[in-house]
């Protein structure tokens, strides 16, 4: 009986949908006069699931006395962990010597739950959900029952077990189950289809609240939906971003509890499991618009309520409110805009500004003074009206001491500070460009001071001379004096030249510039370049001593170098050309047939290995459409081969060939093919 159990599901699943497996239940129900609608499970199942192979398809594991011969299925595996605290699957400890196994021998196992197991009825039912991408999943502290499963809802949830082997979940969970009543309809937003996600959810008791629990869910398609909903109680959640589950935005909840509207009235246990005829409802939901208003204004008074006696309205400030379109789901953060619910507006002489005729969801309101961006926050617009007052934030300061650090300590200390260094304070604007603020040039204490600031993000730009040069970000909250000490460095200097050979600029070359390690507290810094099309390079480095080193391989050839550069403090913009070696040589040629060019055809350059000492390297091109070849090649001696089948008029041909190269210089080297 096992067996039949076990190829019957099988046979289900694969020849049935969804709905396909519903109504044949049902019609066995009505034939047979028997109903089986609960699934009970208990937190102890969790440590014997892996005994229930005929029911899930599996082999029994190590842990249920399956020895190590059983030490994986698709739903468990075990790990053996080392007395070093290696874990190892059996595979690795199989093949682990005798003296390997005596220096670290195996001491306990550890059970790991593959994502299958997530799946299971067992877990969708007791814990509900997991946490963690796939492949790396595992079980939460708390429990959901029966989240997101379709046909089942959580009827019995036990009280929290006083025992920690539970760890803060139920003991015994009871779901059960429905076919499921159709709910179909339409989603409208100002009398246009809504892209939106509809989903059933059922309360439930758990925690000492009542928890909304999601189970059937639809997508609409051009407006239009269908979902299958429980008996009781239950409600139609309409949802925007559905891509991140954790901040979906609830437009509108449907609630089956009339006494007057038949479609909304509580769905039968009868019409849950479809019998009779009458199982379905229409509904046509429309979603409300939301709108915005408020005031930007000062805060006089300081008590967080606009008072328009006291406080004084801003007047011509830009409020710019953004309809978010979708979340990136694994940042959180907006992806794109809804360009149809976006409104640019100015308040009035009154510092008031409104919108209206919004889609409910998540919005960005930007509230702009001038340059200054005084507020840029998400929140939340629900049908309705929606008051959103902003009042101009306090400002901020920012003070220190401009220094040298000497001791290489990275922090001030007393006779660091550097004089006459010119210091900018530059705020970045929303288009990503500068603002100059303030412009000082240090005494003797090397202090710097910047007042009134409205909040965001600024640099600190400080120069002296061409010795030295530091830009310090630096992020202002409202009614903040921040503290900051500024360690200004050496100026970086602008070394630019060609990449060449035999004096001809070659393009395309990566340059690593790498600090003299034999200098002792240099100051040179790791950098690397590459040369454009015309061979030119260019690339901003700290003073100090450095190896330039080359090393390509390509197209081109292959290329070397390795040169010394030194860049002074202050220098200034630095020529460099780096003169570079070739080790590889260029060879030319075709392949022919029969004395006309053939393309299109890959040809292998294998080093020749009876020649001792031989100093060629494996190489491989491709004729072009004309039959022509380029490659480079390092000296030595090489077997060329080609062996390819095209398709010629529905006939296939191979045109091979095998020669042998040697390579000390240019050279043409013409390949004549054979066909078969």
């Amino acid at each position: 009986m096992n067996a039949v159990y076990h190829d019957l599901a099988e046979v289900l699943v694969t020849e049935l949908d969804d709905e396909g497996i519903t109504w044949l239940y049902r019609d066995i129900q009505e034939t047979t006069g028997y109903s089986i609608r609960y699934y009970g499970v208990e937190g102890y199942d969790k440590q014997i699931f892996n005994i229930f192979g005929f029911l899930a398809a599996k082999s029994l594991i190590l842990v249920a006395g399956g020895g190590v011969y059983n030490p994986e299925d698709d739903y468990v595996l075990v790990k053996f962990v080392t007395q070093g605290g290696n874990e190892l699957t059996f595979e690795e400890l199989n093949n682990l010597t005798d003296q390997q196994l005596r220096a670290d021998p195996p001491v306990s196992t550890k059970q790991y739950f593959k994502d299958a197991y997530f799946d299971t009825m067992f877990y969708k039912t007791y814990v509900g959900f997991s946490d963690g991408e796939s492949g790396s999943k595992s079980e939460p502290n708390y429990q959901l029952p029966c989240m997101d499963m379709k046909h089942f809802y959580a009827e019995f949830i036990s009280n929290i077990s006083k025992y920690a082997y539970y760890s803060g979940k139920s003991a015994v969970v009871i779901a059960k189950y429905y076919a499921g009543a159709f709910v179909n309809g339409s989603i409208s937003f100002m009398g246009k289809p809504l892209d939106a996600q509809v989903v059933v959810q059922k309360n439930i008791t758990h925690y000492g609240t009542e928890i909304p629990m999601d189970h059937d869910k639809n997508d609409t398609t051009n407006g239009n939906f269908s979902v299958i909903v429980p008996a009781g109680d239950i409600q139609l959640q309409i949802r925007r971003y559905s891509e991140v589950q954790s901040i979906s935005f609830s437009m509108k909840n449907i609630t089956f509890d009339s006494t007057t509207d038949p479609e909304l009235a509580l769905i039968t246990d009868e019409e849950a499991m479809r019998m009779g005829g009458d199982y379905y409802r229409t509904l046509n939901i429309s979603i409300d618009p939301a709108g915005v208003e408020g005031y930007i204004y000062v805060n006089n008074d300081n008590n967080d309520v606009y008072n328009v006696s006291v406080d004084e309205p801003l007047t011509g400030v830009s409020v710019a409110i953004l309809g978010i379109q979708n979340f990136d789901p694994n940042t959180g953060q907006p992806a794109s805009y809804d360009y149809s619910n976006m409104r640019d507006l100015t308040t009035n002489a009154d510092g008031y500004y409104n919108a209206s005729g919004l889609l409910p969801g998540y919005y960005e309101i930007r509230v702009i003074e001038g340059d200054y961006l005084l507020k840029a926050e998400i929140t939340s617009l629900y049908s309705g009206n929606t008051y959103y007052n902003v009042s101009k934030p306090e400002f901020a300061s920012v003070e220190g001491t401009i220094y040298f650090d000497d001791n290489h300590n990275d922090e001030y200390d007393t006779g660091e500070e550097l004089s006459n260094v010119d210091a900018k304070l530059l705020y970045q604007k929303l288009d990503g460009t500068d603002k100059l603020e303030y412009s000082i040039t240090t005494d003797s204490s090397g202090s710097y001071s910047f007042t009134s600031l409205i909040p965001g993000q600024y640099y600190i730009n400080a120069t002296k001379g061409t010795e030295y040069a530091i830009e310090e970000p630096v992020r202002l909250a409202e009614n903040q004096t921040l503290k900051l000490n500024v360690s200004i460095d050496y100026a970086t200097i602008s070394v630019s030249g060609y990449t060449k050979h035999n004096g001809a600029a070659i393009e395309n070359i990566t340059i690593e510039f790498r600090p003299d390690e034999t200098i002792e507290n240099g100051t040179a810094q790791h950098g690397e370049a590459s040369s454009n099309v015309d061979g030119w390079y260019t690339v901003k480095l700290m003073p100090g001593n450095y190896s330039v080193i080359v090393d390509y391989s390509g197209e081109q050839g292959i290329y070397s170098a390795e040169v010394s550069l030194h860049i002074g403090i202050g220098e200034g913009a630095k020529t460099f050309d780096i003169s570079m070696e070739k080790h590889s040589f260029t060879v030319t040629g075709a392949t022919k047939y029969a004395g006309s060019n053939v393309g299109n055809l890959p040809i292998s350059f294998l080093p020749e290995t009876s020649v001792e000492n031989n100093t060629a390297a494996w190489a491989s091109t491709e004729s072009k459409t004309d039959g022509l070849y380029i490659v480079e090649l390092m000296p030595g001696e090489y077997t060329v081969r080609v062996s390819y089948t095209v398709n010629e008029s529905g006939v296939k041909a191979t045109y091979k060939y095998e020669g042998e190269l040697t390579v000390s210089t240019d050279r043409e080297y013409e390949i004549a093919l054979t066909k078969e």
